[in-house]
């Protein structure tokens, strides 16, 4: 048996006072900030570019931060991914964008520049405020009383054939889910065993990263799984399911080498800018009355998805280079979204007053206990309410930043304080996962759910609501290495050995961090 047993937290705290870099980092980001400020094709105002501008760098000087200045303690990747991706969808389509309008069903609607500016100083405000949350002076008292999770693994040949299987059982749940006509409450057991993909995705790569995986296991990672997952989820017609894939790699990688992975992250976006425009033409084919047809073969899609790709190449050829950007980006901008929301609330709509929180209410009840839980989808109602959606159109979702959100339930003290909230509650989580005894299982399952909770452009009850699911996800996969680890030590000594419990508790007193 080759142990696991190690010191987990050490071995991050180690890697967390780099001071190499520091420089040619800010000089890269100062070179990104003018090259975008001299493209910008839609000329945007001066306020505008010092806003956009603003957020970059304080997104990027927190990443800078958090890469070569560490205080010496061990952290998870989540706070520097969010912050990356916070950039991409509240400034970059400020540099990016041809024209700063809406594009509604019912035709384009031209932004006005002062709900611009305005939400650019909320966007602003909100990640510095998250960011301050996520650090407030407090911190180290409360987490001295918080739950420590430990999940310790010892038997590394029981997390690989654990993990693997696993991550084989959620790819064919995932296909299955697809193809069924289940009832709801039904296809909510198969979303849940899909999802086992990914704590096992997270635990492989660890390992990999730690020269623990074999040459069989990484070929069969990164030849089979991992592209099958992101080739069948993006053939669906939803794009984000193969970058799900990818982030949760990303927020792996950053945690256990302690800085972000720019090329990863340069290659997504190209590789974004390449297939975001033939999207349109991929749902057609893939697509039954606005949602995904799960009547049609899975190979067909597939087929679909590389015919779309291979259209779309020969398209964008004939596109000028600031038209493919501009119509990639278009995706990424939550800003002009929550700037429709600024001019129009509360002069033409009135402030929701925590309206779009109720499914938080009843979101994590099975509906095998609920059957009759609404099936309430805060984008479809927010895209109602500003009439960005035909009267008829039930099905479609517009994104609702969480942001945005608290600004359109509670204004701009809502958004003060609720920023706040949500970088405590970030760090509380983060806490509660990654301690000195938490094993290397809590960190995975602190991966697991952190990467669910990037997806900051969807409304709180949408990614917070399934905290309770995710959490019970990542004790059954800690229950069934353990249980491995128990048989494979059985086999071993070809006698009965206890499990010695599933090993799932919480640090007590005399173990928490002080």
């Amino acid at each position: 048996m080759k142990s696991l047993n190690r010191d987990w937290y050490g071995l991050l705290s180690g890697r967390a006072a780099s001071r190499r870099g520091g420089t040619a980092f800010w000089l890269i980001l100062a070179a990104l900030v003018i090259a975008l400020n001299l493209y910008a094709p839609a000329s945007p105002t001066l306020i505008e570019r010092v806003l956009a501008s603003a957020i970059a760098l304080f997104a990027f000087g927190v990443i800078w931060r958090w890469t070569y200045r560490g205080d010496g303690r061990a952290e998870l990747g989540f706070l520097p991914t969010m912050l990356v991706i916070y950039f991409l969808e509240n400034a970059l389509s400020i540099f990016t964008q041809k024209f700063y309008q809406m594009n509604f069903d019912f035709g384009d609607y031209l932004l006005d520049s002062a709900a611009i500016d305005k939400a650019l100083v909320l966007s602003l405000v909100g990640v510095a405020l998250i960011v301050g949350g996520y650090y407030w002076p407090g911190r180290t008292k409360v987490a001295e009383v918080l739950p420590r999770f430990q999940m310790r693994w010892r038997d590394r040949n029981a997390v690989l054939l654990t993990a693997s299987a696993f991550m084989a059982i959620g790819l064919l749940a995932f296909l299955i889910f697809y193809r069924s006509s289940l009832d709801a409450s039904k296809q909510a057991y198969l979303s849940l065993i899909g999802d086992f993909f990914f704590p096992s995705l997270i635990a492989l790569f660890i390992l990999q990263l730690e020269g623990e995986l074999n040459l069989g296991l990484t070929l069969l990672l990164w030849g089979v799984l991992i592209p099958a997952r992101m080739v069948m989820g993006m053939a669906q017609g939803q794009f984000g399911l193969g970058m799900f894939v990818a982030m949760a790699l990303v927020i792996t990688y950053t945690t256990i080498r302690r800085r972000v992975p720019w090329f990863i992250f340069l290659v997504g976006f190209l590789a974004f800018v390449m297939m975001q425009p033939v999207k349109s033409s991929l749902r057609q084919s893939v697509f039954l009355k606005g949602d995904v047809n799960k009547e049609q073969a899975q190979s067909e899609k597939v087929v679909a998805l590389f015919d779309s790709a291979q259209r779309g190449l020969v398209v964008l050829q004939t596109f000028e280079l600031k038209d493919v950007i501009a119509l990639a980006t278009q995706r990424l901008d939550d800003i002009l979204v929550f700037a429709t929301l600024v001019e129009r609330t509360p002069d033409q709509v009135p402030y929701w007053g925590g309206s779009s929180y109720y499914r938080l209410l009843f979101v994590a009840i099975p509906r095998i206990l609920f059957p009759e839980k609404p099936d309430y989808i805060e984008g479809n109602v927010f895209g109602h309410r500003y009439a960005m959606l035909q009267s008829d159109d039930y099905v479609t979702s517009i994104n609702l930043p969480q942001v945005a959100e608290l600004y359109g339930n509670f204004g701009p003290i809502g958004l003060i304080v609720g920023c706040v909230l949500l970088g405590i509650v970030y760090r509380t989580i983060h806490d509660c996962f990654l301690h000195e005894h938490a094993g290397l299982g809590a960190i995975v399952a602190g991966l697991y759910l952190f990467t669910h909770l990037l997806d900051i452009e969807n409304s709180t009850a949408a990614v917070f609501g399934g905290l309770l699911i995710e959490s019970i996800t990542v004790v059954i996969f800690h229950c069934s290495i353990r249980v491995s680890e128990a048989i494979l030590a059985t086999i071993r000594l070809n006698r009965p050995i206890a499990a010695n419990g599933f090993g799932v508790r919480l640090a007590s007193s005399a173990e928490k961090i002080r």
